[in-house]
């Protein structure tokens, strides 16, 4: 998962310097307005390049401006964010979250997401896995959940 070695490395990278980087590298590239992140175990689709932090900035070289995607490091998922597995066994609603972000003295704060497993039959019904299935990961650790498929 060379993914989450990047986001790693542009993390502390950011720590290090004491100000939120953005990288032209990304978590998941992006061709025609669609993220390519097959592999991924959760669709996770271009409406969520916000949650990703990945923005279309302006870069200035040679006197000349441009645009191109860029990563950052601060995680949003927010609640109602419903993500699908790409089998379309299950989904996951997200209940309760918090954002990464730098605190005042400029440590990350990893924030929080809460959220429910559904199971999704054969006929398309939706059903809470389990009531006590309710999880609680940081912003970091559910993205990686996202991508692998693993807690």
């Amino acid at each position: 998962m060379n993914e989450i070695i990047f986001f790693e490395k542009l993390i502390k990278n950011s720590l290090r310097n004491k100000k939120s980087l953005r990288s032209s590298k990304l978590l998941c590239k992006v061709e025609n307005g669609k993220f390519l992140n097959e592999h991924w175990h959760y669709e996770v689709d271009f409406a969520f390049r916000d949650a990703l932090d990945i923005q279309y900035t302006k870069k200035s070289e040679n006197k000349q401006s441009t645009k191109e995607w860029t990563q950052g490091v601060y995680i949003n998922f927010k609640q109602g964010d419903t993500l699908h597995r790409k089998d379309n066994s299950d989904c996951i609603q997200v209940v309760r979250a918090m954002p990464t972000m730098l605190n005042s003295i400029g440590e990350y704060q990893e924030g929080i997401v809460v959220y429910y497993k559904y199971k999704i039959d054969e006929s398309g019904k939706y059903s809470l896995a389990n009531l006590e299935e309710k999880k609680h990961f940081t912003q970091k650790e559910f993205l990686y959940y996202l991508i692998t498929g693993r807690a």
